[in-house]
């Protein structure tokens, strides 16, 4: 099992208009909760 993951998000919110947020991490897989938990809030800041 690899010591990294990366991952890439990309996010658009439907509320009278369109946000797209699109990041990538690389970061250990056990800390992958963590920076799904992470990216929620980024989204949520706007």
């Amino acid at each position: 099992m690899p010591d990294y993951v990366e991952i890439q998000v990309t996010i658009a919110l439907l509320d009278g208009h369109v946000t797209g947020v699109q990041t990538s991490w690389i970061r250990p897989p056990e800390r992958l909760a963590e920076v799904l938990r992470e990216a929620a809030l980024e989204v949520e800041r706007g």
